[in-house]
């Protein structure tokens, strides 16, 4: 491993972090600012606890700017310093130079596309629920609606939520009252609904207390195991989901495939920063290289998210090649900067 190799990865790795822990102060803070005016409410532990769950899945999707930020305060020290002259008289090229940096962002991308993406969806899911408990109890969450399924000779109009209130109506076929059951706290066991502190209520008899009473399930309550919207699966779900259900699957082969350019996509903006700051020594021209860089960063970002969500009614071939269209651009970007720069 060559000094070169070694000093490059040591400015980008520590500029990378101090980068990404910004964006995630600024994110914390700002949801922190927004949960406190929104859910006010709620105490001060839970809206930190919300803005914890949340914040991480901001941070990935802000990863591709930290990226792209990175580049830039690299190569921004390395031309303030002199050095990328010192070293490109000294032979290195501007590929070497990147070289470091460049295996750093392949392999901080692939962590964020195997491991950050599906770890701060789980969180996500765990914001909601929490948002949900704390300052939604006016509104019945799905699992709280009222189920109906029937038998030969009765209807039934259940309402259940684990650890919370259950009410049990129960109908004749012609739509007379037979029973209702009302119970303080409901528990699932194996194939029983278990009440506690219930209050029956049956058709022409007076309303009688029970301390336990156990119930068999109904199938349209119970708990089976929920399928993520493909465009909310991880790489590492669209992948068990392909290999255990074979066969053409177009939704879940574009979210691949926007993964994947996503991936390719990150990893370009790293060239793509280098890029920019490149053959100027001037500091307004700095400034404006940073300028438009940062504008063209957010422009492709736009665009690789606009080609695979509103275009997602197109035909299948047209979607997966508009998700490459961001990473083309980038790379055919990059190159033509280079060249006028002179550094190819």
């Amino acid at each position: 491993m060559s000094l070169l190799f070694r000093y490059t990865l040591k400015l980008f790795l520590l500029r990378f972090t101090v980068v990404f822990l910004g964006l995630g102060v600024l994110c914390g803070t700002l949801e922190l600012l927004i949960v406190r005016k929104n859910l006010h409410e709620i105490s001060f532990t839970q809206q930190l606890q919300g803005v914890f769950l949340k914040t991480p899945f901001i941070l990935g999707k802000l990863f591709p700017l930290s990226i792209f930020f990175t580049g830039i305060l690299v190569c921004w020290r390395l031309l303030s310093q002199n050095e990328w002259s010192v070293f490109q008289s000294a032979g290195a090229s501007f590929a070497k130079m990147v070289m470091a940096p460049l295996i750093a962002s392949v392999l901080l991308s692939g962590g964020d596309l195997l491991f950050w993406t599906p770890w701060s969806f789980s969180l996500l899911e765990k914001a909601f629920v929490l948002q949900q408990k704390t300052a939604n109890r006016s509104q019945f969450k799905p699992s709280e609606a009222w189920r109906r399924f029937s038998k030969e000779q009765e209807i039934t109009l259940v309402r259940a939520v684990e650890g919370e209130q259950a009410e049990w109506v129960v109908f004749s076929k012609e739509h007379l009252f037979v029973q209702h059951l009302h119970a303080r706290t409901v528990f699932w066991e194996d194939l029983n609904l278990r009440l506690q502190d219930i209050w029956v209520i049956k058709d022409k008899k007076p309303p009688y207390f029970e301390k336990e009473i156990s119930l068999p399930i109904p199938d349209a309550l119970k708990k089976r195991p929920l399928l993520k919207h493909p465009l909310l699966m991880s790489f590492w779900d669209i992948q068990k989901h392909i290999s255990k259900h074979p066969g053409p699957q177009k939704v879940f082969l574009l979210r691949q495939t926007y993964l994947v350019a996503h991936f390719i996509w990150v990893i370009s903006l790293l060239p793509f920063s280098a890029a920019c700051m490149m053959g100027y020594t001037r500091g307004y021209r700095k400034f404006w290289s940073v300028f438009w860089g940062i504008l063209g960063c957010f422009i492709l970002f736009i665009l690789k998210e606009w080609t695979f969500y509103g275009n997602m009614p197109l035909p299948f071939a047209w979607v997966q090649g508009l998700c490459w269209l961001p990473v083309l651009l980038t790379l055919l970007t990059t190159f033509l900067i280079l060249l006028e720069k002179g550094e190819l």
